[in-house]
């Protein structure tokens, strides 16, 4: 069951026939895109190689643009097929795209102002990438070569983190409250410092605030399955119906279609999501304290940040020791992690070896960094 990706299209080898993703619900354009998809995989053999999965992302892309991602990804499993005939077990025979790329795969398009990378080489792949699956991309690509570290430069990591906390808080005035937990999702919606003036009126500004606030941080998280919303209680029918045509619209930005089923028997709003990849707490290994209501990083997460310090602080001096806690110690030694290979990336980086001392009296995650004089 082998799938190719493009930027608008999903080869699927031996697997003939042509499927539409849901999320494209205009009958013409169905008909189009079909009838175009079928009309190419006719030219590529009647069938014989396999057929298409349509990805919504092609509603809006030219006939042009489609054909040449439909060739690209034919000819792709073409190499495939030939690098098999003449490979011997056990051999690699294709590598999809790493992170970076496929980040511009599935999220490129014409809203993009600028691609920065703060490595060489990185910068050199998603350029090589760019020139074969999305051309267009390419002008927007350049290095970052300023003094502060690319996340620091552009709040990164402060985003992560508001993106990482259960508490999001409303522009006018409440809060959302998120928990994720194996089986579910749940989203309470509070009131907070709202007023607009009777209970009923702020509980429905917060409401619509909320809906489209619930639908941006579902996307952003990447949440998926079970997703339960608790808005602050109204006894207006109309006005639910209002917070679920606000939710509705919200949520029809978002490429997985999610699916807002409506109220529960106990006031409880309920949507549904496809699963698509791992969420971003789960990406970065990250566990919820409910009785604190904050994200408790991995120990890899916390590693890896201080390596950014070090490099944000290490540039141009004759040592760096960095004084950690036992977590962060050892996942930059676990050798079946990726900590040692950061680590030894941020001495080439920097040009010198880093010394590394257990700290007892640091927290968790916590780190100091000493400097010696400059070269």
């Amino acid at each position: 069951n082998i799938n190719l990706a493009g930027a608008d299209l999903v080869f699927r080898p031996l697997q003939p026939g042509v499927s539409i993703f849901r999320r494209i619900e205009n009958t013409g354009d169905r008909e189009r895109l079909t009838a175009l998809v079928e009309s190419l995989v006719a030219e590529a053999g009647g069938g014989e190689e396999g057929g298409f999965i349509v990805r919504t992302a092609a509603r809006d892309v030219p006939d042009e643009a489609l054909k040449a991602d439909a060739a690209r990804l034919i000819g792709r499993w073409r190499d495939i097929r030939h690098a098999r005939v003449n490979s011997r077990a056990p051999a690699l025979l294709y590598a999809g795209p790493g992170p970076g790329c496929r980040a511009l795969r599935d999220f490129g398009g014409p809203w993009i102002k600028k691609i920065i990378a703060d490595d060489g080489q990185a910068l050199a792949e998603a350029r090589s990438f760019c020139e074969t699956e999305a051309p267009a991309l390419t002008s927007f690509l350049e290095l970052h070569t300023g003094p502060e570290m690319l996340f620091e430069a552009y709040g990164v990591e402060e985003q992560i983190d508001a993106a990482l906390s259960p508490v999001v808080a409303l522009g006018g005035g409440g809060s959302l409250i998120i928990s994720q937990t194996p089986a579910l999702t749940a989203i309470d919606v509070n009131t907070g410092g709202a007023d607009g003036g009777s209970r009923q009126r702020t509980a429905g500004a917060v409401n619509l605030d909320a809906a489209t606030e619930v639908a941006r941080q579902i996307r952003l998280r990447n949440i998926s399955g079970l997703i339960v919303v608790d808005f602050v209680s109204v006894r207006d029918e109309s006005l639910k119906r209002e917070i679920l045509k606000a939710l509705r619209e919200a949520c029809a930005a978002d490429s997985l279609a999610p699916q807002v089923i409506g109220y529960t028997r106990m006031g409880l709003v309920e949507i549904t999501r496809p699963r698509h990849g791992l969420s971003l707490r789960d990406h970065l290994g990250v566990a919820w304290d409910g009785r604190a209501l904050a994200a408790v990083k991995s120990p890899l997460t916390h590693a890896l940040a201080a390596l950014r310090a070090v490099v944000n602080q290490g540039k141009g001096v004759a040592q760096v020791t960095l004084r950690a806690s036992s977590v962060v110690i050892e996942s930059l030694g676990d050798a079946s992690g990726p900590g040692p290979v950061a680590l030894k990336e941020t001495e080439d980086r920097l040009g010198l070896a880093i010394t590394l001392l257990l700290d007892l009296d640091l927290a968790a995650g916590e780190y100091d960094i000493d400097i010696g004089k400059g070269r």
